[in-house]
Parts: C-alpha cells; sequence; structure tokens
C-alpha cells in the first residue's frame, strides 16, 4: 500500500501530478512527483507537449469586471476562478479585452508551475510619440512606475512560489505594453517550456493565459516575450497579442520596440546572468 500525503501543499493548484507509474526492465516502478499547477488541466497537458485548444462563445453577455482599483484590494484569480472566462492563447493569436464604463486596472502576473524557480516579470512601455520606458524591478534602470502611474510594477519577488506582478491602466498617451519575462540566475539551467513558465492576465472575470509551448527554444535564452497589451483610442480598450519570442543563445540585452513592432535582444543589457558566467569562467 502506497500512500501521498498532501499535507498543507496545493492550497491554489487546481491540477495535480501525484505520480508515475511505470514499466522498466520487466518491473514496475513507482515515483512519487507532486508536481502541481495552477493553469489546471491546459497547463499540466502543456507541460507534457499536449496542445489544448480553447473556444470562447464570443456572442454570450460579457462578465462584469471587478471594481478595484489597488492590488492590495484586488482578489487573486483564484479566487474568481471557477466563475472565470479563460483563454489560453498561441502564439500569433490575438483577444480584445472587455471592460466596462470603470477604470479597473489589468493585473499581469509572471508564473511557473515547476518549484524554487524565480522569474523576473518586466514590461516595456511604448508610448504614441515614440518613448519607451522599462518597467522592472531587477536592474537600475528600471522604473517601478511610469510617470504617469498607468503601468505599475509591484516589487521583486524572491520567495519561491509567489509570482512577481504588474499593474496596467489605459492612458490615452501609451500605444502599447510588452510583457517579457527573465530567467533569474537561481533557475540554472533550463528551458521556458520545461520549468512551466506563463504569463496570466486577469481583466475582471476574464483570464488570459500565455504559456511557453516552444519546444526549440534553447536553455541559454534568458529572456522570453510572451506578447503585448495593446491600448486601444478609446478608454478601456485593450487587445491581448501572444508573441512568445525567444533571446539570443546567451543574450542579456533586453527587448526592444522598432516602430510599433517588437524585437528581441536590441534593448539594454541586464546583468544577473553576466555577473554569474562571469565568476564562473571568468568572462569578461
Amino acid at each position: 500500500m502506497l500512500q501521498f500525503a498532501f499535507g498543507d501543499n496545493f492550497t491554489s493548484e487546481n491540477a495535480v501530478v501525484v505520480c508515475e507509474i511505470y514499466r522498466y526492465k520487466g518491473e514496475w516502478k513507482f515515483n512519487a512527483v507532486g508536481s502541481g499547477f495552477f493553469g489546471g488541466l491546459a497547463a499540466l497537458c502543456h507541460n507534457f507537449g499536449i496542445d489544448v485548444i480553447e473556444q470562447m462563445n464570443t456572442n454570450r453577455t460579457p462578465p462584469p469586471t471587478l471594481n478595484t482599483e489597488e492590488i492590495s484590494t484586488m482578489p487573486t484569480v483564484d479566487a474568481v476562478e471557477q466563475k472565470a472566462e479563460k483563454i489560453s492563447l498561441k502564439k500569433g493569436q490575438k483577444v480584445s479585452l472587455t471592460k466596462k464604463a470603470d477604470s479597473s486596472p489589468i493585473l499581469v502576473e509572471n508564473g511557473w508551475t515547476a518549484s524554487g524557480k524565480d522569474y523576473d516579470l518586466k514590461a516595456l512601455v511604448r508610448y504614441r510619440n515614440g518613448k519607451q520606458l522599462y518597467v522592472g524591478a531587477a536592474n537600475d534602470d528600471e522604473l517601478l512606475e511610469t510617470p504617469e502611474g498607468a503601468v505599475r510594477h509591484c516589487g521583486d519577488v524572491t520567495e519561491a512560489g509567489e509570482m512577481e506582478k504588474i499593474i496596467i491602466k489605459w492612458h490615452p498617451d501609451i500605444a502599447s505594453v510588452a510583457l517579457s519575462s527573465y530567467s533569474a540566475l537561481e533557475n540554472g539551467f533550463g528551458s521556458f517550456r520545461q520549468y512551466g513558465v506563463f504569463v496570466r492576465i486577469t481583466n475582471g472575470k476574464q483570464v488570459i493565459e500565455i504559456p511557453a509551448q516552444s519546444t526549440s527554444a534553447k536553455w541559454f535564452s534568458y529572456t522570453l516575450c510572451f506578447g503585448e497589451v495593446i491600448f486601444g483610442k478609446d478608454k478601456d480598450s485593450f487587445d491581448v497579442s501572444a508573441l512568445e519570442m525567444y533571446s539570443r543563445f546567451m543574450s542579456e540585452s533586453r527587448i526592444g520596440y522598432r516602430g510599433d513592432k517588437v524585437v528581441m535582444d536590441i534593448g539594454p543589457r541586464g546583468k544577473l546572468k553576466k555577473n554569474f558566467f562571469s565568476n564562473l569562467f571568468g568572462a569578461s
């Protein structure tokens, strides 16, 4: 008799791989896994390379949005997940966010299914006049908040199991916000897909996830641009576009805009992985 004790684990995950039973050299083997997935069955399937097609009924009445202003009072996705309208976007897909006439913000979270990992969520804000600003918490040239307060990073997260967050509000001067994730030093060698990295965008009852799905992405790609939140001309008009673009081999350069297009490796360089390899190999 084998028993798996969950204890206090998996309080927010809604799919769990408990164990593996497999046959090896003529004998049956048992392996306790205990791997949780915040994204539910779809995230579990993606982890094993299975594509899940989710369709949204665009004819139904949109659900109401949450009337909240700050992250401190905004319920997490787990609190509304049972009634949420969840969509998983693949590269090249786009969806419109439905908002009512209020100023409730959009919540962006950077998550992953593997334990003990640390990813840095970043936003590149593109203004309609061509100006670009980096919002993040890992580099000295990154802002925690844009001057007008439309895009705000909630601070660096170093504890395992927590997700970094960015709050986005519509502003007439902003054209788009590109969302990227940086693989921090603690992650070691492994791909974004291997560790189940994803970006979750919560807009009231709408929940949109963009998972890392590429099987060809290399371990030494440190930055993944998941996609963009594109601002419409009307107040509270947004689209979400999935890009899933990876940085070059061992590149520390961040993303940038050329016109209205996101381009990898053309932004300023970061420092964390560079310092790691300098210490390890003595490289300049």
